[in-house]
């Protein structure tokens, strides 16, 4: 069990920034957490990771056993969680579909808002097509 580390211990800017901190989830993955913890408004981790686009993250929780087809949350699954940032992501969204896709994502498990297609057409998005 870690209990030396404090946030503390990060320079200033590191703990100003915004979004996951790859160590801090290495960090809390070593010390036990529970990489499918069920709540909060994503769901699950790997659903907060691929709502924020982070690839590192995405792949990281997937190698510590994170079920990429987990339903709960907002989005109910990651790869719905990646869909509904589709427009905004800049093509970002490719990387994460083609992760999630690739770790054996249902590419026809439904969400709240329908299928992951129905979400990219409806964020009119073309960019997260080319994954699917």
């Amino acid at each position: 069990m870690v209990t030396h580390y404090k946030p503390q211990h990060l320079d200033k800017k590191r703990r100003h920034t915004f979004g996951p901190e790859k160590d801090i989830v290495e960090l809390l993955l070593a010390a036990g957490a529970d990489v499918n913890a069920q709540g909060g408004e994503y769901g699950n981790a790997l659903q907060a990771a691929a709502f924020g686009q982070e690839k590192d993250i995405v792949e990281l929780l997937l190698a510590a056993g994170a079920d990429v087809n987990a339903q709960g949350g907002k989005y109910g699954n990651a790869l719905q969680a990646a869909a509904s940032v589709a427009r905004e992501s800049f093509g970002s969204s490719d990387i994460i579909f083609g992760t999630l896709l690739a770790a054996g994502a249902d590419i026809n498990a439904e969400g709240p808002n329908g299928s992951v297609l129905a979400k990219v057409i409806m964020n009119g998005k073309r960019n997260g097509f080319r994954s699917l």
